[in-house]
């Protein structure tokens, strides 16, 4: 991995000398030793590493302040001796944020935290009196080899797909989730949730239009200000859409030196090559484009081999593959994604931001513009929209976790526990529709940090996942966001000078479809071999009836069919990566 670490945390007196070679622990030969200090040893390879005050700890990657525009590290001392009293403090959900791992010791006890939707993940499991902590799941079970398969999670993740959890899929393997700490109080160890976006949610909203637009434009220019200021090229993921062009628009505003790529595969319903010319020629900046070919794609090969679930996705492979390539074609060495716009946005296509209003205001003028702003984005009938408005405000209608038994076994139908949907929301049934379902999706963007395998030669970014700017979004009423009939309306009006014209009102969305087809259409015969013959089949996860009557018919296969076909793929390379040991 290009950005890796290892932290082993515990009692002082269980961590003397260097416990990595006394235990003969399997460190990476590239990892160098980052820190020794009372019950913490670091380390690690390619991460930004600071020290805090009185070898206290150390921050794995970026960290900034929160209350002013400033790296939290400037080398000196002062800093250094202020980010210390935040962490012993407890308050670095509340006065840090960018994308970190802190390790520190204080009173007795050690705490790690995770800042919220860090790139940096956080995987951690007992080693004896110790707990060793990382970003490579391998590393881990090398520690461990006895770890065996959660089959029950996995299992789950395949009916409801994943959802953030401190469960993985290997037993014993745990996830530190976004914002939360692990706290080791010997023997004890502890799971706490420090951020907790269901608090900004709850907080006093932000009713003002004019505000809100404003506080948009500096909390996403502060986003990208982080990036202009690391080191480094920046290859940009650019769609032409209006998440990446937000990025793209405030990049071109600074000489930092970025180039955006367009990944297409022909003329096709995903095709988004004019856009993105369009848009780049007003932006004034340097686009390329790079054609996926199906061929970069094995499916037998898990990109997720590290990683304790099968994160990733087997088509992302050719999406990965030419990243890389683009990207030494320009030298570039990070990569920018506008991944989470639509989370972080509100980009709800439901009718529950009526539910909101209604439940604010009531039936009325007010409701009724909302009702129609709805309407209108979603190209709906106001009928059908205050009907289901009236139904969420009422609490007779809910957004539904889905559920797919597609391809799987009887016994597994049978069998499914499934989660409540009060489980996957968090406790959050008090709140209104909209903003119910604006934190549920909020909760499914962490997908997105663990969806590429590129990071091996890139180092990823995701600056519309920051958290100042998600705290300012869930503030938002959700009514505000489809204003005047357009989706997102608030983010284009904070920035109608900067986007190229052609974005500010796209509706529309292009996408990967045709190439995840022709991928699968491809390797046909390899993935009927690896469904019928494989871990899935053997398990008695998989109907292979049912797959056996899908591969006859492949003229007649819907999208929808193709894509739940190539998920279970996912899930049997990852499951023969970590059956054989070898990753």
């Amino acid at each position: 991995m290009n950005a890796g670490y290892l932290l082993l945390i515990g009692a002082p007196d269980d961590l003397q000398g260097d416990i990595a070679l006394t235990l003969g622990l399997p460190i990476p030969e590239n990892f160098a030793v980052l820190f020794r200090g009372e019950g913490i040893r670091g380390y690690g390879s390619g991460i930004e590493v600071n020290a805090l005050a009185g070898n206290a700890g150390i921050v794995l990657g970026s960290c900034e302040m929160t209350h002013v525009p400033a790296s939290a590290f400037d080398g000196s001392a002062s800093a250094a001796a202020q980010v210390t009293e935040i962490f012993s403090a407890g308050a670095a959900h509340q006065q840090l944020w960018g994308s970190f791992i802190g390790c520190y010791s204080s009173q007795g006890e050690i705490t790690l935290y995770r800042s919220p939707f860090s790139t940096l993940s956080a995987f951690w499991r007992r080693c004896g009196k110790l707990v060793a902590v990382s970003n490579d799941a391998l590393l881990l079970r090398k520690m461990v080899p006895s770890l065996s398969l959660d089959e029950r999670y996995l299992v789950d993740t395949l009916i409801s797909d994943w959802q953030p959890s401190s469960r993985t899929s290997i037993a014993g393997l745990n996830s530190l989730g976004s914002g939360e700490a692990l706290i080791l109080r010997p023997p004890e160890v502890i799971c706490q949730r420090q951020w907790d976006p269901l608090a900004h949610v709850q907080a006093h909203p932000i009713m003002d239009v004019d505000e809100a637009v404003e506080l948009l434009r500096r909390y996403l220019k502060r986003s990208i200000s982080l990036e202009i200021r690391q080191h480094g090229k920046i290859l940009l993921d650019y769609s032409g859409g209006l998440d990446s062009s937000l990025i793209a628009s405030l990049l071109a505003d600074h000489p930092h030196p970025f180039t955006a790529v367009n990944y297409h595969f022909g003329p096709g319903i995903g095709d988004e090559r004019d856009y993105a010319r369009a848009a780049m020629q007003y932006l004034g900046g340097e686009l390329i484009e790079q054609q996926l070919d199906p061929d970069h794609v094995d499916l037998e090969r898990s990109a997720a081999a590290s990683l304790p679930h099968p994160y990733r996705r087997a088509f992302v492979q050719g999406v990965d593959r030419a990243a890389v390539d683009a990207a030494a074609r320009v030298g570039a060495s990070r990569s920018l994604n506008g991944a989470g716009g639509d989370n972080v946005f509100a980009h709800l296509q439901s009718s529950a931001p009526l539910a909101d209003a209604l439940r604010n205001f009531g039936p009325g003028p007010f409701s009724l513009r909302v009702a129609r702003d709805i309407a209108n984005a979603a190209d709906a009938s106001v009928v059908h929209v205050m009907k289901q408005g009236m139904l969420k405000a009422l609490g007779l209608s809910r957004r539904k976790m889905r559920q797919d038994f597609q391809f799987l076994s009887e016994e597994v139908k049978r069998l499914a526990l499934t989660r409540t949907e009060r489980e996957r929301a968090g406790g959050v049934s008090k709140l209104g529709a909209g903003k119910q379902e604006h934190l549920m999706m909020m909760n499914d963007a962490e997908f997105h940090l663990l969806g590429f395998d590129r990071g091996d030669a890139l180092q990823m970014s995701f600056p519309l996942l920051a958290q100042p700017l998600i705290e300012l979004c869930l503030r938002i009423p959700s009514w505000m966001w489809v204003r005047n009939g357009i989706n997102r309306s608030l983010i284009r009006e904070a920035f109608s000078r900067e986007l190229p014209p052609s974005i500010k009102r796209r509706g529309s969305k292009g996408g990967h479809t045709d190439y995840q087809y022709a991928v699968f259409r491809r390797h046909r015969a390899k993935a009927r071999e690896l469904l019928m013959e494989g871990h899935l089949a053997r398990m008695g996860i998989v109907d292979r009836a049912s797959v056996e009557i899908a591969f006859r018919d492949m003229i007649r296969m819907e999208v929808g069919t193709v894509s739940r076909l190539m998920r279970l793929i996912d899930y049997e390379a990852w499951l023969s990566a970590w059956r054989n040991g070898n990753g």
